[in-house]
């Protein structure tokens, strides 16, 4: 159980930087996290990372 099990997070900038590791972080705690930046390429990364370490937290 994470700390922000059942939360949600609205991260922006979440294509790289501080907003992607946020991003990482949130979910890694088990946050429903929703993402938004400029970068198509690694937001889907970002989204695709996220997604994995939801379902990983969840367990």
């Amino acid at each position: 159980m994470g700390q922000l099990d059942g939360k949600v997070a609205v991260v922006t900038g979440a294509s790289d930087g501080i907003g992607f590791a946020s991003a990482l972080r949130f979910a890694e705690e088990g946050a429903y996290v929703y993402l938004t930046g400029r970068r198509k390429t690694t937001s889907h990364l970002g989204l695709f990372l996220v997604s994995r370490l939801r379902r990983t937290a969840r367990r």
